[in-house]
């Protein structure tokens, strides 16, 4: 049976985001995810998710200023300090907040220093983070994304991810797979999932071009979720999409789907 989640970050653009989680129960929900909560005090969070009787799936961990361009700094050199205050950061918000994953965004690549030596503490990085989660029974994600939204990002394909996890060689490290990045980026996002579904934890989903709902675009999302049942996917799909229309009708496509699934 697939299950869903919702993505506070991006469904209910219309609601201030406290006021997401009320709706997302509303909407059927008993699984929601969302980007960053640290503009929030864990006990306001975790007091919501209770009342809403909402479990969450996962949060990233800590980016410098987003908006400014802003991608993590695990894969930085200079900045192993930063990553790790980051990490206890997001350490101190699991702990409320009892996520079943945190995703780092790795970071970008950095003029003027080598691939591999942005390999080396990004593997580092993330084996120090993995180790520091591991009796906190989370996994720790990351996630691919495409360098034409983002330029410059160091992980751009679902192959290098897959040759960090062997890289990083920890039990609860995984891949965390968008249906947009990897269309956009590699075209053929059924066939990357097959090829690497070992090693994927958390899959989210948006259509290409416009990272609206399921049925909006060129990815055949009836065959996608076929597959994934047929493979046995137990992970959740994160619905991180930007609706088109109200997010009422935006929704309304998981009324269509063949396979068994909750929400």
């Amino acid at each position: 049976m697939l299950k869903f989640c919702a993505n506070i970050g991006m469904l209910f653009p219309g609601l201030p985001f406290l006021e997401r989680f009320a709706a997302c129960r509303s909407a059927g929900f008993h699984y929601v995810e969302f980007p960053f909560p640290y503009a929030y005090e864990p006990r306001l969070l975790r007091a919501l998710l209770l009342d809403n009787r909402l479990d969450l799936i996962l949060f990233d961990l800590p980016v410098d200023d987003w908006d400014a361009g802003g991608r993590g700094s695990a894969a930085d050199p200079t900045a192993v300090r930063t990553f790790r205050d980051g990490l206890e950061r997001a350490v101190e918000y699991a702990s409320a907040l009892r996520p079943k994953h945190l995703t780092c965004l790795v970071g970008k690549r950095i003029p003027g220093i080598a691939h591999s030596d942005q390999w080396k503490i990004l593997v580092d990085n993330l084996q120090y983070a993995a180790d520091r989660i591991q009796s906190m029974a989370i996994n720790l994600l990351v996630e691919v994304f495409n360098d034409h939204d983002h330029p410059d990002f160091f992980l751009t394909r679902v192959s290098d991810a897959g040759a960090l996890v062997q890289a990083v060689n920890r039990s609860n490290f995984f891949i965390q797979i968008d249906t947009y990045h990897t269309q956009k980026m590699e075209g053929n996002v059924t066939s990357r999932v097959r090829e690497y579904f070992s090693q994927i934890a958390h899959i989210q989903i948006g259509d290409v071009p416009g990272r609206h709902q399921p049925g909006t675009g060129k990815i055949d999302f009836p065959f996608f979720l076929n597959t994934l049942d047929q493979l046995g996917y137990r992970g959740w799909l994160g619905l991180e999409y930007i609706p088109l229309g109200d997010t009422k009708a935006a929704l309304e496509w998981l009324n269509h789907v063949s396979v068994s699934w909750e929400r």
